[in-house]
């Protein structure tokens, strides 16, 4: 604000467009109506304003008074003779970019002074430049005394990391005050505060939140998974899985596609409590118990412990490429001096590497690999006040410096998880509450998927004592950070059939690696126990089998409209690839993209009307206009698509380097169509 000549007070404010103005005729009392300001453009940034002494007015902004930049550079200082009709001069401070939040003073001897950040998330420096109004109307240094881009300070401490997706993760990290008591929903920080521009480079970008969507008038949709009609795929059928409460498990086992001999493995526990052992199959469909070593079968280690996690690192060395999670709490194997968990590599399932032990926790802990951060991430079992809780730990290392003591408390059921409905189920389910009996997650295009096995009941003693399998949902949530989990949809993604005599009735499994890709389908492995054995025989842990459920690529969520149109317009993105596609059903209606720039107006050339409508039902379907389908004109700029749809859903989008579509995003765990654990 600057007291002008007539008395009046003009004030100059940022707003997320043009710079507003006011003025006040009573020294602040009342004020006219805000509007845009008439001799002054800006980006949405911090600039300043300040009456000197000589009384002229100094501006100080990115670019000149008369033009908005599309990013934060040229830091230039200006003059006015007229009260701020006209501005002189144009003395430029800073041509690099990330230059913001001038500040300053002018001194008694009229040297002018103004303070400024550069890179605040990286070099993180306070610079000053020091100069004189002669300075600034010749648009160069003439002082003996001026200096521009002098070192005020720099911060050398610990600085935020920032994600592909633009988030800048808070210290401490991971963030230790989270309560374990609290049944309130988990915060999920980066919802509240979103990049002002977000990076779309990687993956496929999914409407499972809002954290990409500016505004929208169209309705999301949360998708349940479907169970694949010809389950259970893969039931107990030797002679140690029948004898052993007739039980194939997953707990937590894995499903990952080995690229190397092109089968899917489905890493599972054979016989309650039973050994580890692995399954292949081409489909998904007919699977088959390879010979590992003679005599072995298809046993990786037999070690009856009481619960494991393995994971196929296709990223790692030859000899590391299994990972894997033991709980020894019972008998110890040899090699193994005290309970807890233990930690093992092998190149493929016959020769282990020694344990290394994490950390004492309760049993049925998992892991899973952040790629986004090159993080292995410990999901932790341990009990309080409310039940099982779930603790995390990360390391750069899978085995070295992991120590579970240094966990932090993560996450619970909450007061949105409903307990199980009166008569649906045991009378005592109802009155058990919802418990977070695990937590698996993996990278999926752009984002982590958490499968978190919902517990409703009834306790342990009570299910032991009726002969009946205990109740397990699985439900999903969503994360962009790898910490924070959003979970709008408490239905249940695949849940137990609470049928007498279902093989899936109750206490539902999921894997680590959650799903694969598959025939342009995401498919979930899934345990499910009936509670009866080949033999007749009831108990809590009897008859489990494995069967699937199935989602459209992408599926998660879904923006659908009617008969009416209705439009989504993204928050400002930027990238560096070329060619748009779009996941969309609209075979009974019509889509339609337009970019638009940071003022919101469509560019010329990519606009609705020049945009050739798809009304197509696929999962990959690139985005042309008539003057042609490249973007690369607008790649490294922020921009915003706005997509129109009639008659249909969206299910995701993304920019591609290639004609073909590939994303560049994470495939959690693979497919026949991919090499690796992305999709290039």
């Amino acid at each position: 604000m600057v007291q002008l000549r007539d008395g009046r007070i003009w004030m100059l404010a940022r707003t997320k467009h043009q710079p507003f103005e006011s003025f006040s005729a009573d020294n602040g009392a009342t004020w006219t109506m805000p509007r845009q300001a008439a001799t002054v453009q800006n980006i949405n940034s911090r600039f300043f304003l300040r009456r000197l002494g000589s009384g002229r007015i100094l501006l100080v902004k990115n670019g000149s008074p008369f033009e908005r930049l599309a990013q934060r550079t040229h830091l230039s200082a200006w003059l006015s003779e007229d009260e701020g009709q006209t501005w002189q001069g144009g003395l430029l401070l800073d041509e690099r970019g990330a230059v913001s939040y001038p500040d300053g003073f002018e001194a008694p001897d009229g040297l002018i002074h103004i303070l400024y950040d550069w890179n605040r998330h990286t070099d993180a420096e306070i610079l000053l430049a020091k100069f004189r109004e002669d300075d600034v109307l010749a648009g160069k240094l003439v002082s003996p005394d001026a200096r521009l881009r002098m070192l005020a300070n720099k911060a050398t401490g610990p600085k935020p990391e920032k994600l592909p997706n633009g988030i800048e993760l808070p210290l401490p990290w991971p963030p230790p005050f989270l309560d374990p008591a609290s049944t309130e929903p988990m915060p999920v920080p980066y919802l509240k505060y979103t990049p002002r521009v977000v990076p779309i480079d990687v993956g496929r970008q999914l409407f499972v939140d809002d954290f990409l969507i500016q505004k929208s008038t169209l309705t999301r949709t949360f998708h349940q998974a479907g169970k694949f009609a010809g389950n259970p795929v893969f039931k107990p059928e030797t002679e140690d899985e029948i004898s052993r409460a007739a039980c194939v498990y997953l707990g937590h086992g894995g499903i990952f596609f080995d690229p190397r001999d092109g089968l899917f493995n489905l890493f599972y526990v054979g016989g309650w409590r039973g050994a580890l052992k692995m399954a292949t199959s081409p489909d998904l469909r007919a699977w088959s118990r390879p010979g590992l070593l003679p005599g072995q079968g298809n046993t990786l280690l037999d070690r009856r412990v009481d619960d494991n996690a393995l994971w196929l690192d296709l990223d790692a060395p030859p000899a590391q490429r299994l990972k894997l999670l033991e709980c020894h709490r019972g008998k110890l194997p040899e090699g193994v001096p005290e309970g807890g968990h233990y930690l093992y590599t092998s190149a493929d399932g016959t020769a282990w590497s020694p344990g290394t032990r994490a950390g004492q926790a309760g049993d049925y802990c998992s892991f899973f690999f952040n790629p986004f951060r090159n993080k292995w991430c410990f999901s932790i079992k341990r009990d309080n006040a409310r039940g099982r809780v779930r603790y995390y730990f990360e390391s750069g290392d899978f085995r070295q410096g992991v120590d579970w003591d240094q966990a932090v408390y993560w996450t619970g059921a909450d007061r949105l998880d409903l307990p199980e409905p009166e008569g649906s189920y045991h009378p005592a389910a109802h009155g058990h509450g919802c418990q977070l009996y695990s937590l698996n997650a993996v990278a999926y295009e752009s984002l982590m998927v958490g499968v978190h096995y919902i517990h409703r009941g009834p306790d342990n003693q009570t299910c032991q004592k009726a002969q009946m399998p205990k109740l397990t949902d699985l439900e999903l949530g969503f994360s962009r950070d790898g910490f924070h989990w959003n979970r709008p949809d408490r239905r249940g993604f695949i849940r137990g059939s609470r049928a007498e005599g279902a093989w899936d009735r109750a206490y539902l499994h999921g894997a680590t690696g959650v799903f694969v890709i598959h025939d342009d389908q995401l498919v979930f492995p899934y345990t499910g126990f009936s509670g009866i054995a080949a033999d007749g025989a009831r108990g809590m842990y009897s008859g489990a089998s494995i069967g699937l459920a199935m989602l459209r690529r992408d599926g998660f969520a879904s923006m659908d409209a009617g008969a009416e149109p209705g439009t989504l317009t993204t928050r400002p993105v930027r990238f560096t690839g070329e060619f748009l596609f779009v996941n969309v059903a609209a075979a009974q209606g019509r889509l339609t993209v337009e970019v638009l720039d940071e003022q919101s107006q469509p560019i010329p050339g990519f606009t609705a009307a020049d945009c050739l409508p798809i009304g197509q039902d696929s999962t990959r379907e690139a985005v042309r206009w008539r003057g042609g389908d490249s973007l690369g004109s607008l790649a490294g700029r922020p921009v915003r698509f706005r997509f129109t749809l009639v008659g249909g859903s969206l299910y995701a989008f993304w920019v591609s380097g290639s004609k073909r579509g590939e994303s560049g995003g994470y495939v959690a765990g693979g497919g026949p169509a991919f090499s690796g654990s992305r999709d290039k």
